[in-house]
């Protein structure tokens, strides 16, 4: 009996690590999709999303959509953080420099970035549809996160090569005057403009393919 039950017990392990397994692979393909194809991408991770909304799934565009949401308040927070010193929009003196300070301010961009995310499904679904365009919350807040996946490249590759090279001085009105450094920054600061303007190209995409309305009525709503 107690090799039955092992037996069972093993079984149902493996058919939970097999479908973990399967969910993430289907996850990743879904997200090389949207980068590589955004149509084609947004309209099978829809289809994926309205199967589970008529299951009664509570969110059925998942949990990732809305990690990578958050991801992308906290690494756009980080792109303000290096464009306003550069720009001399915000400053402060070495001497005052906390890293403290940024932790907390990409937390608080995470959370903003994640209640922004939500907020925008029911938004997104009710100015399309005074647009002319049907939609769904949940297909409003999958466009939301899934065009920030940008955004976590920002934030788990470029943040900690910017604290390596250029430490806080990236973060701060203060000058960098070594070379490299000074170069890694202004590439830096590049490479994050760059991945934010894609973010916003596949946000308009996904909401364009999630609602199927014109250009002008997605710019306008």
């Amino acid at each position: 009996m107690t090799d039955l039950s092992s037996t069972a017990s093993e079984r149902s392990g493996s058919t939970r690590a097999a479908a973990r397994s399967a969910a993430s692979a289907q996850l990743g393909g879904t997200l090389r999709s949207i980068l590589v194809s955004p149509e084609d991408g947004f309209r099978g991770a829809y289809a994926l999303a309205d199967n589970r909304h008529q299951s009664g799934v509570r969110l059925p565009e998942g949990s990732a959509p809305l990690v990578m949401g958050a991801c992308g308040g906290a690494a756009l927070m980080m792109l303000w953080l290096k464009l306003g010193g550069l720009l001399g929009l915000r400053g402060i003196a070495p001497a005052d420099f906390r890293w403290s300070y940024v932790v907390v301010a990409a937390l608080g961009a995470a959370v903003l970035g994640a209640l922004a995310q939500c907020v925008w499904g029911p938004v997104g679904r009710i100015a399309l549809g005074r647009l002319g365009a049907s939609t769904t919350a949940p297909r409003m807040r999958l466009a939301w996160g899934a065009a920030a996946l940008p955004q976590v490249f920002a934030l788990v590759i470029l943040f900690p090569l910017d604290v390596m090279i250029t430490g806080r001085r990236l973060f701060t009105a203060e000058r960098i005057t070594d070379t490299f450094p000074a170069i890694w920054g202004a590439l830096s600061v590049a490479i994050s403009v760059s991945l934010a303007a894609w973010s916003a190209y596949l946000f308009f995409r996904g909401v364009q393919t999630g609602s199927g309305a014109s250009t002008s009525n997605v710019a306008i709503a």
